[in-house]
């Protein structure tokens, strides 16, 4: 299951170091409002559902707003307010 949404994830991210940060950063935020109660391999597929659905955006330093323009059909419905993470670059 997990290397299907990894895949699809790629479609929408291909360099696979953004798309390792984008998750990273948003499994971390999903862990800090959870009360301990999801594993941490269940918040990581979660994440790569928001990506794959449209519900998380991201933004390169000095470019503008990326958007999912043809969001995959999942299994999960999307969360609805959009999620932004800023990516630092290196």
């Amino acid at each position: 299951m997990r290397s299907r949404l990894l895949f699809e994830a790629q479609r929408q991210v291909s360099n696979p170091f953004l798309l390792c940060a984008l998750i990273s950063g948003r499994t971390r935020q999903l862990m800090m409002s959870q009360n301990g109660h999801a594993s941490t391999a269940d918040l990581v597929d979660y994440a790569l559902n928001e990506l794959i659905v449209g519900a998380l955006e991201f933004k390169m330093p000095g470019e503008k707003q990326r958007r999912n323009e043809e969001p995959a059909q999942h299994d999960r419905p999307a969360a609805a307010p959009k999620k932004a993470i800023q990516v630092e670059a290196t």
